[in-house]
């Protein structure tokens, strides 16, 4: 549950007049207009939290600091890009089948 908290604020009356009417086209409140403005400029400032270990990311990472989980679809399909070019190369399928045997590379 999301506990809201009020907040006053002092505005000009023509900035105060276009917040009612983005949010009248949007078809929202202006309270919730303004807390989604606001949340997004507090993600972009601070950052984001990694979907798998929960870590917190700086906005412009594309990968995780500390899991390394890509955060964007374009560093998913370049994560996805270079793990199908291993395994594509000669060298890797060797070096993996000499993990699998046990043995250490000569």
């Amino acid at each position: 549950m999301v506990k809201y908290d009020r907040i006053n604020v002092t505005m000009p009356r023509d900035t105060a007049d276009e917040i009612k009417r983005i949010a009248e086209e949007r078809h929202m409140s202006v309270s919730g207009l303004v807390s989604g403005v606001c949340g997004a400029y507090v993600e972009h400032v601070r950052g984001h939290v990694c979907d798998r270990c929960h870590a917190r990311v700086a906005p412009e990472a594309r990968f995780c600091p500390q899991c390394g989980h890509p955060l964007t679809e374009e560093a998913a399909g370049e994560m996805d890009a270079a793990i199908r070019e291993a395994r594509a190369s000669p060298e890797f399928r060797r070096l993996l089948e000499l993990l699998r045997s046990g043995m250490k590379e000569p």
